[in-house]
């Protein structure tokens, strides 16, 4: 059984196994390091800006040299609870409504890839949205009038349905990259979340996320910033902060957000958000 006895980002860490302890100090080699966050048993290493996941696991395996089967399994990491959605529901909003429903950032995407006929546009959204913003996708047509595409019109997003379905952002981005759109609300889920990743991969996008986050840095410095930046904020912590972070911490968070999403979060934008009840099995009659 493998147990992690201590561990913090760039201070000596211990792993004791059923053979032998084995400890090991960051960095591990010039311009990597490794962070943990050990509430999901996820490793990320950065070298360059660029990242690498592992799980927990495969990064012992690599390290240490363990085989598969002195590795203790962590099969509660993946369980969904409601205190874990509300979590999440914070995290998404931060890493993912917020950033990939920013105007700029949504630029980045459009450089990023073929043109397309659609553009992207926003909308004042109405009550069930809190009176938001709503995101669209607005083209020409052969007439000369502007054709919209609505993830509500096209009867996808349903609050009525599914409570916190506030996933525009997610649906014009699919609809513009020619994603096909499950039906299913949890295949949908998955969808997204293997867009994102593909995103995150391009280096146009990573090299332009970095030049924003600096902008964004600068300002949170001046006294007076620039009006023209808008700063993005931290829903995780109390009276949301401005999101003061580089550019290793914010990929990693959208990447952790990202696998949490796919874990459990996905419970999150379904129905009333909760997490599904086990049923209990029946007791057999008194004879």
């Amino acid at each position: 059984m493998l147990l992690v006895t201590k561990c913090f980002p760039r201070f000596p860490v211990t792993l004791t196994t059923n053979t032998r302890p084995i400890s090991f100090t960051f960095p591990l080699k010039l311009n990597t390091c490794f962070v943990y966050n050990i509430s999901h048993h996820q490793a990320v290493c950065y070298k360059q800006c660029m990242k690498n996941t592992y799980t927990l696991n495969n990064l012992i395996r690599i390290l240490c040299g363990l085989k598969s089967s002195q590795i203790y399994k962590y099969p509660s990491m993946n369980r969904c609870t409601n205190e874990k959605l509300d979590e999440f529901s914070n995290e998404h909003y931060t890493y993912i409504n917020q950033i990939f429903g920013d105007e700029t950032i949504r630029e980045i995407i459009k450089e990023t890839y073929v043109a397309r006929d659609w553009t992207f546009a926003v909308e004042d959204a109405n009550a069930d949205f809190e009176y938001s913003n709503h995101h669209v996708l607005i083209k020409k047509g052969k007439d000369g009038k502007n054709i919209k595409w609505c993830s509500v019109d096209e009867k996808y997003q349903n609050i009525l349905i599914n409570k916190n379905d506030t996933l525009c952002q997610s649906y014009t981005l699919m609809k513009y990259l020619n994603k096909p759109i499950p039906r299913g609300m949890k295949e949908r889920q998955m969808d997204m979340i293997k867009m994102y990743r593909n995103i995150l991969k391009k280096q146009h996008f990573q090299t332009e996320l970095q030049n924003v986050l600096s902008l964004m840095q600068r300002a949170l410095l001046q006294k007076h910033p620039d009006k023209d930046v808008v700063l993005w904020k931290d829903y995780t912590k109390n009276r949301s902060p401005a999101l003061n972070v580089g550019y290793a911490d914010i990929y990693y968070q959208i990447h952790n957000t990202l696998d949490n999403w796919e874990k459990f979060g996905y419970h999150h934008f379904i129905k009333d958000g909760v997490c599904p009840v086990k049923r209990q099995p029946l007791l057999s009659p008194p004879p």
